[in-house]
């Protein structure tokens, strides 16, 4: 079997949906040797290595938005597909007829939280996503929550969703007294305790409401203790820029930026406490990988992030900073908390493997394979 992926999310450094396709890539070219996957991108990426996987890179000085959507389909009819899988919740168009269509959705932002979108991806997102949803003969949701919110979004038919749960790798199974976690630390210059969040810096992580639960509960009482904000900086982010500006100066908050994928688990296993506030998520991948590194981890109620984080995590409502403040005070002043806390993190981390996720996908592409040939 042939399957085209837009494999557009593969450009480094690698975001949340690059790191789902390149995982779930690298599971399905070992779990079954009849598929074959061709690539497609307009900018160099990065693959998993195997004789089965092509790249298709198109040097073309447009949008890549724009290459996406008007030029891939025709580059995609040499390659005799059998199934494209639009990895990036958009479908391309002119794609031939007989190939059948697996559209990934992994988040309503644009219908949920329009605002907390940069403008030309909020217009681009909400132009074509619909329409692909539509149009696509399978859906796959990162959770169940988002396969909800599609049904009842565009009144897609729920025989034609189906959910696959992301994973945690196993890289992030480290220790904090892993030697390797000191080094880290040491390498990037980072305190004994410290609250750590990893993520995009833009409105929907809600990271105003961990600024001030930190600065005005966590800070005051535990002086000694940093946040650490992993991620590049996002959009609209000029008022949260000037908040960080000046606990950064304060000598309180520490901006890494991005950092290695080799050095992330360690920076999760240092940390004393994962903080994470979002106010939507398609799935909360961040919470799965703080869990496997064994940090116990307070999280928000909203959006998916309950289902992911089950009962190994302590949950506040998205704006109650108050409350998010108390619960990382709790954390970090008690080490049975902590340790009971690491436990059911860990346990909860390894029902969600990468293998499980691409027999899921691998399902949807046999699936559509036997519709196509009846």
């Amino acid at each position: 079997m042939i399957i085209g992926v837009d494999a557009r999310p593969l450009r480094l450094p690698r975001t949340g949906i690059g790191v789902s396709l390149y995982e779930s890539l690298r599971e399905l070219v070992t779990m079954d040797d009849s598929l074959r996957f061709v690539l497609y991108a307009h900018e160099p990426i990065e693959a998993p290595a195997h004789e089965r996987i092509e790249t298709r890179v198109a040097r073309i000085r447009i949008p890549g938005s724009i290459w996406f959507r008007y030029f891939l389909g025709f580059s995609a009819r040499r390659d005799k597909l059998d199934v494209f899988w639009a990895a990036c919740q958009m479908m391309p168009k002119f794609l031939p007829r007989k190939v059948r269509t697996l559209i990934t959705l992994y988040d309503l932002v644009f219908v949920k939280f329009p605002e907390t979108m940069a403008t030309r991806n909020r217009i681009i997102t909400q132009t074509w996503v619909p329409k692909s949803l539509r149009a696509a003969d399978l859906v796959a949701t990162i959770s169940d929550n988002t396969r909800f919110e599609a049904v009842e979004s565009f009144g897609l038919d729920p025989a034609k969703l189906r959910t696959v749960h992301l994973a945690v790798h196993e890289r992030f199974f480290v220790s904090r007294s892993d030697a390797r976690a000191s080094e880290v630390r040491s390498r990037c210059k980072l305190p004994e305790r410290y609250v750590l969040f990893v993520g995009t810096l833009e409105p929907r992580k809600n990271l105003s409401t961990l600024l001030r639960a930190f600065t005005e509960i966590v800070s005051p009482k535990l002086p000694d203790v940093r946040l650490v904000l992993v991620g590049g900086k996002g959009w609209k982010d000029s008022a949260l820029s000037k908040e960080l500006a000046q606990l950064e100066s304060g000598g309180r908050l520490i901006l890494p930026g991005y950092v290695k994928d080799e050095d992330l688990p360690y920076l999760y296993a240092s940390a004393e406490v994962f903080a994470f506030p979002s106010v939507y998520e398609g799935f909360g991948l961040p919470v799965l990988e703080a869990m496997a590194a064994g940090t116990p981890v307070v999280c928000s109620t909203s959006s998916s992030i309950p289902e992911v984080a089950g009962d190994a995590a302590i949950f506040h409502e998205p704006m109650d900073w108050e409350t998010l403040g108390k619960h990382l005070l709790g954390v970090l002043e008690d080490r049975n908390k902590r340790e009971s806390l690491s436990v059911k993190g860990l346990s909860r981390a390894r029902e969600f493997t990468w293998t499980r996720t691409a027999s899921q996908l691998n399902a949807a592409f046999k699936l559509l394979s036997t519709e196509r040939a009846v």
